[in-house]
């Protein structure tokens, strides 16, 4: 029985969120975020988040589609009030958005429907204990529904979340209350609270007994007071503690990491306590996998957390920094002296990139690297002996310079001792950059030391460690070797005066000096965020879990872990990998780069990841073990990366492609748009869903019945009425949202837009009308209409100067190998070693396909390279590589797309069906006709997405393929898409491009002395018979405009190598 509690993990059985989820047809975050993750933020054309539009065209009930409508509605009104203050508006992201939505739709059900609600949950517990066989689901409690619990992961954004289900509560809440709290773990936290609701324009104070007694009874702002000052039958008032009767039973209660409060379960008795069986509660954490042990709080959450965000989602979005921990076979080799030499060389490395690579990685935000070694205490023998060992470490480095140099060698020689759970060197995939820089003769494997120890310690040579103790910090001792060097590291530890005592009992360290104290110094840890800190080592300090915020931390070595501190992991884990990232999106480029996610011109350095790697270590194995299981029940996964080489084989002749010119600037340094009287384009607002929702509810159709849909516009009368002041703060907010700094326009210009009346909004009359019965709610309303019209004319005007300009600033430019834009280095394997969808050894699968890319990759034998392969595994057909005699590196991946292999990731991204599709169609067409073809040759490449060759840049537009064809001294370029069209409207501008790249070309050749033909297909992977249903058009017309079909096989082939040489 006690092992059955163990294997029980919350995040299984969590019965509310299902509940929610199943009535989009989902059961879990992967899939909503396969739906949402690619739409983008904010509001659309037709005034409605994205994301509403997508959940209402699922397979849902009609009675929710039209909820959805009220709801998006009330979200906006909730996101336009925390904004009021804010100079860049906030904009929810996808799972902030769900979690909104989320709650708007249980507290309406809770507070309006409560009884079918209940009915409901009980059987879908049913559900899940019968048909899903989850006899873990518990049942939920009907007096226990006044409590939502919200399980996001450190750094996702939970206080925005809090703060709009602030404004929920208020709005769905008809009943009195006692008083409105937010409980904190701390001070420190309660002024950051109060300074967070400020700003999102949430009135609140701190809790003050007497100030509360005064105004007892009156509903207040937020009163804001610590978790620790909350206590039963206290009898003083000394305002370092109260009594939690004091509040009454009926409060409205918001908790911060609740569950860390106070000893044992006091908190969960304070809390009961305070919300009584009328009021309500909302909490929130990182971390609630550890309360899987107890039964009553197992049944407590798994029944109350109506949104989970964990770590796992949380990187699986890309948001903050991957992680490498090394997994050795041989639990002694903790103990190596190699091991450490190895953390030491992993720091060095992210100092040196930094440095050598400062100004292309400046866009990306990255900070100073720092090494940190910490555990969950800072106190205790363990402790103090797990720090000395760490100095003695140092000391030993610095002191013994030929074994450490022997070590550095064994490492770069691939000759170390210590080996993975592969039975491979563990160093050997780790150190690309420095290996790099040694194999091009720029770094000297015997200079690695000197660089290390000048560059870590500032020393040149050997030198006595001297532990400072620094008297104006408590708990601070700082360490540097010699008393005119620069501290290069600060040990935060409880007790220094013991410490320092154990550190003097190592009679035989001839590397110590521990009398030293210093008085001028007010503190080291203090300085660690300084730009100019010289300090590389942070030693022992509780103060990075308890909240220290910190963007430097690149690497992590553990002390003193306990197998019962699973909460505090956590919380060491996701502050580890905080990452402010390019445009402080808090994402890995490589996440941006392979989503898409990044402009044209911005080019991410070539290592970049080696600044955007937490890296791992751990004192003993023990220590490793606890990290390893912990992060694995909080389904945070292991990874397994290696690297494929790309062989490039490019012609001996020059291919061209069409590329901004070198010599051109920006658009935003070179145009500025400033007039907006050429604007000739219609945008349109639909309010048709509007409508059906009013319909439904207010039975308009019944009173108006005479009222049709059209396509109508604003009155003068109307315009003239409305509060330009208001819209043209909204149009700056969103200009500076979208980026848009090379714009410029005044409240006139918008007043002059509007008044062009290039646009349209599809309604019934009476929704843009204002009679004496109306309020200046509706007036605001229409506001908000010429607001969303408005963005529409800015998007389009910049969208289209900025494609003007890029059209004017293309040129053609030489194909070269080394352009990795073009022509990648390598692709990378990521495997999620931790899979569980598959009963396969992920460690057995990793390790044989491993083996297979380094056998037929390697010199002796390059089958990857020059014909084709395939690796499969367990009779299944894994990954097909091919070597196609046409492209222009080898060799292409093709992975098979069954759900359950998406723990493989590849990057460049593999071939989906529809292009592998095309590819073997027109292989085997050149194969079977090299005789009759209409040209001599033909290359083609796979065009990289963002980093390739693109279109509507505004729109982010990248075919597939780029195909040359060479006749004689002619050269042709087509642009080649197979992509399914039933998505896609029959005026989208990507069918446009075959009629706009022949501007393009004649634009370039009229400029330049190279002549070009230029042409771009559509591949359709939807059939014709699909397709007419919904598109107005005959077969002939679409391939007319180079819309061509696979189904057509060959054939599809033929006729595009027509079109070419028509």
């Amino acid at each position: 029985m006690a092992r059955a509690k163990q294997q029980r993990k919350l995040q299984n059985h969590l019965l509310l969120n299902r509940y929610i989820s199943s009535l989009f047809g989902f059961k879990k975050l992967d899939d909503f975020r396969r739906k949402l993750d690619d739409i983008p933020e904010g509001i659309n054309q037709n005034g409605k988040f994205y994301f509403t539009e997508v959940l209402q065209n699922l397979n849902i009930n009609d009675e929710l589609r039209q909820k959805l409508e009220q709801y998006d509605e009330n979200i906006q009104e909730y996101l336009n009030k925390i904004n009021e203050k804010r100079e860049t508006p906030i904009l929810l992201k996808y799972y902030q958005y769900l979690a909104v939505l989320f709650t708007e739709l249980y507290l309406d059900k809770y507070y309006n429907e409560f009884d079918v609600f209940y009915d409901e949950l009980i059987n879908y517990a049913e559900h899940m204990r019968e048909v899903e066989r989850d006899k873990n689901v518990p049942y939920p409690k009907e007096n226990g529904l006044n409590k939502l619990v919200y399980w996001a992961a450190t750094g996702s954004g939970k206080t925005i979340i809090m703060h709009i289900n602030y404004l929920q509560i208020m709005r769905y809440n008809k009943t009195s209350y006692d008083n409105i709290l937010l409980i904190t773990p701390s001070e420190s936290l309660t002024a950051q609270h109060m300074a967070e609701l400020s700003i999102s324009n949430i009135r609140n104070r701190c809790f003050n007994f007497q100030l509360n007694l005064d105004n007892f009874g009156v509903q207040n702002p937020i009163i804001v007071i610590d978790n620790y000052k909350l206590k039963q039958d206290v009898k003083t008032q000394d305002g370092k503690s109260v009594p939690v009767e004091f509040f009454g039973e009926n409060n409205i209660v918001f908790v911060d990491e609740g569950h860390k409060g106070s000893g044992g379960k006091e908190w969960k008795s304070n809390r009961e306590s305070l919300v009584g069986k009328h009021g309500f509660i909302f909490e929130y954490s990182a971390t609630f996998g550890e309360l899987a042990a107890d039964d009553d709080l197992f049944e407590e959450y798994a029944t109350s957390i109506i949104f989970d965000y964990r770590y796992k989602y949380f990187y699986e979005d890309g948001f903050g920094k991957d992680y490498s921990i090394l997994n050795l076979r041989n639990k002694n080799d903790y103990d190596n002296d190699e091991y450490l030499v190895g953390a030491l060389l992993s720091l060095y490395e992210q100092k040196k990139y930094m440095n050598d690579n400062s100004r292309g990685i400046r866009k990306f935000k990255l900070e100073n690297p720092l090494m940190i070694f910490v555990g969950s205490s800072v106190s205790g023998k363990k402790t103090e002996s797990d720090v000395l060992n760490v100095v003695k470490f140092i000391a030993k480095f610095v002191n013994e310079e030929n074994s450490m140099k022997k070590c550095i060698k064994n490492i770069f020689t691939n000759k170390s001792s210590i080996v993975d759970e592969h039975d491979q060197p563990i160093f050997n995939r780790k150190f690309s950059y420095l290996r790099e820089l040694i194999r091009n003769n720029q770094l000297n494997i015997d200079e690695i030391y000197d660089n290390v120890i000048s560059d870590l310690f500032y020393v040149k040579s050997s030198k006595i460690l001297e532990f400072v103790d620094i008297k104006k910090a408590e708990g601070e001792i700082g360490l540097r070797f010699g008393h005119d060097a620069d501290y290069f590291g600060v040990i935060n530890i409880g007790d220094t005066a013991s410490f320092i005592k154990l550190a003097e009992s190592e009679n035989e360290n001839e590397y110590f000096k521990t009398d030293i104290k210093s008085n001028l110094e007010k503190t080291l840890f203090g300085k660690i965020e300084n730009k100019n800190s010289k300090i590389n080592f942070l030693i022992g300090s509780k103060k990075f879990i308890e909240g220290w915020n910190s963007y430097r931390v690149s690497s992590m070595c553990l002390l003193n872990i306990g197998k019962k501190e699973g909460a505090q992991i956590i919380q060491l884990f996701g502050r580890g990998v905080r990452l402010r990232g390019y445009e402080n999106s808090l994402k890995r480029s490589q996440y941006l780069k392979d989503h898409k996610r990044l402009d044209d011109s911005i080019i991410v350095p070539e290592k970049l990841e080696i600044l955007e790697t937490l890296n791992i270590f751990g004192m003993n194995a023990n220590y490793m073990e606890v990290f390893r299981e912990t992060l694995k029940g909080e389904g945070i996964s292991e990874y397994e990366t290696f690297k494929l080489k790309i062989k490039p084989t490019l012609p001996g002749f020059n291919l061209y492609i069409p590329r901004k010119s070198k010599d051109a600037g920006e658009f935003k340094d070179e145009v500025q748009i400033t007039t907006y009287n050429n604007f000739k384009s219609t945008v349109g607002l639909d309010l048709r869903s509007k409508i059906e929702r009013l319909d439904s509810k207010d039975k308009i159709a019944e009173t108006h019945g005479d009222s049709t849909i059209k396509e109508l516009l604003f009155t003068d009368e109307i315009v003239s009425m409305m509060d330009f002041d208001r819209v043209y703060l909204e149009i700056m907010k969103y200009k500076g949202l979208k980026k848009y700094s090379n714009m410029y326009f005044t409240k006139k210009d918008l007043i002059e837009l509007i008044n062009k009346k290039a646009y349209y909004i599809r309604c019934k009359e009476e929704i843009l009308e204002i009679t004496k019965d109306h309020n200046l709610g509706k007036l605001q309303k229409l506001e908000d209409y010429a607001i969303q019209l408005l963005k529409s004319m800015v998007d389009k005007i910049y969208g289209q100067e900025k494609q003007r300009w890029y059209q004017k600033n293309l040129s053609y430019e030489v194909l070269d190998e080394q352009d990795h834009r073009m022509i990648p280095e390598d692709y990378i394997f990521t495997i999620n070693c931790t899979e569980r969808d598959l009963k396969w050894d992920m460690n057995e699968f990793t390790d044989t396909l491993i083996k297979y890319v380094r056998k037929n990759a390697s010199s002796d034998d390059d089958v990857i390279y020059s014909e084709n392969s395939s690796f499969g595994y367990d009779e299944a057909t894994i990954l097909e590589f091919f070597a196609n005699e046409t492209h222009l590196f080898q060799p292409l991946i093709y992975k098979n797309e069954d759900e359950r292999l998406k723990f493989i990731k590849l990057s460049p991204t593999a071939l989906v069906e529809s292009e592998r599709k095309f590819l073997n169609y027109l292989t085997e067409y050149i194969e079977r006709n090299k005789d009759n073809l209409p040209f001599d040759r033909a290359y083609l490449l796979r065009n990289p997405s963002r980093t390739g060759i693109g279109f509507f840049e505004t729109k982010g537009f990248y075919p597939d393929f780029i195909l040359w064809t060479i006749n004689g001294n002619k050269q042709s370029i087509a642009f080649i898409d197979p992509k399914g069209l039933m998505l896609m409207n029959q005026d989208d501008e990507k069918l446009r491009l075959y009629e706009d790249i022949k501007q393009i070309q004649d634009s370039i050749n009229k400029r330049g002395d190279i002549q070009l033909n230029l042409d771009a297909f559509i591949t359709s992977v939807t059939n014709y018979r699909d397709l007419k249903t919904q598109w107005d058009a005959t077969k002939d017309e679409l391939e007319n405009k180079n819309i061509l079909f696979l189904e057509d096989g060959h054939e599809c082939i033929r006729k595009m190598f027509n079109k070419l040489y028509a």
